[in-house]
């Protein structure tokens, strides 16, 4: 993080500057960070149209949308965006599954 009021740097977060003790920080991101990344591309077209058909999907749960009154690229992108989010479900259901116990591998207590 940074303090807005000194400049003093510090890989402390959420603190006060350990120089001046101003409240008044920022947290700095890596560049390789994560966080950074995803704003990034959140930020660009494509994410806002992701942004879009997310908002458009859950409209939809809650009103009626009439297809006349949706782009071409927004119904390919809500397209998309069901297929992944099936994906995603597909893939943690089978992060859940439990594996089979290999009994070859099993000690006997005590021993």
């Amino acid at each position: 993080m940074m303090c807005d009021d000194c400049g003093a740097t510090t890989k402390a977060r959420n603190q006060d500057c350990p120089v001046c003790s101003s409240p008044d920080t920022t947290v700095i991101q890596c560049d390789d960070c994560p966080v950074k990344r995803t704003q990034e591309l959140m930020n660009s077209d494509a994410g806002k149209l992701l942004q879009a058909a997310i908002i458009l999907q859950r409209a939809t749960e809650s009103f009626k949308v009439d297809w006349g009154d949706v782009s071409a690229v927004m119904a390919q992108a809500l397209d998309v965006l069901k297929q992944e989010q099936q994906k995603h479900q597909g893939e943690r259901i089978e992060a859940t599954k439990q594996k089979p116990i290999d009994w070859a591998r099993v000690k006997p207590l005590g021993k």
